[in-house]
């Protein structure tokens, strides 16, 4: 299996949704890192994960197909920057340090997402599925390989698991953990995220 895939081809020859998957899956995997960020953020760091987590599973559902309002898929991308200026706040106070800045990409990798799915139809739409899908590859803690994966199978009806079984790595499990024992959360955007299973297993 290719280790890369060519974004333009898909862009060009993918219906946008299933592209928009793409996206969506390859934050979705990002998302528990920033768990990382309680060492520098506290306790403020979770809801942020929260936020990504619900975000990143009502993404999933329109990019599956189901119904979901411009207004909800804006609040997702407002939400997310919202918790990207906390944690930009943070960097201010603290300094930068490689919790910060992953969260400042898991951030902007669900907000991205979120701009791809208000922008389908548009030209905007390959722009923000580039951003969202480097905002990924920026951190570098998600193999290229599985992103080859998911390209691979963008044309059919079905995903495989976002890790395939054992491959999860520690620090996504720490991550899952640790939010876990954090809540429970309040739903955000129709979802409780109570459950690392609405897009960590799917």
């Amino acid at each position: 299996m290719s280790s890369s895939f060519d974004l333009e081809r898909l862009l060009a020859e993918s219906p946008p949704k299933r592209v928009l998957g793409l996206a969506v899956r390859a934050a979705a995997r990002l998302v528990p890192i920033l768990a990382a960020s309680v060492e520098t953020a506290g306790p403020e760091a979770l809801e942020w994960m929260n936020a990504a987590h619900c975000g990143a599973a009502i993404l999933k559902r329109f990019a599956s197909g189901e119904r979901v309002s411009r207004f909800l898929l804006g609040a997702v991308a407002d939400v997310l920057r919202g918790a990207a200026n906390a944690n930009a706040q943070v960097m201010r106070q603290m300094g930068p340090s490689k919790e910060t800045e992953w969260a400042e990409y898991a951030l902007a990798a669900v907000a991205m997402a979120a701009d791809a799915a208000r922008s389908i139809g548009t030209p905007k739409f390959g722009t923000t599925i580039g951003q969202a899908v480097r905002a990924v590859r920026h951190v570098g803690l998600v193999p290229e390989e599985l992103l080859g994966t998911d390209a691979a199978v963008v044309a059919t009806d079905a995903w495989p698991d976002l890790w395939p079984e054992g491959s999860e790595p520690s620090w996504s499990r720490d991550g899952w953990e640790r939010y876990l024992r954090g809540g429970p959360f309040p739903a955000l955007f129709g979802e409780r995220g109570t459950s690392a299973t609405v897009v960590a297993k799917s």
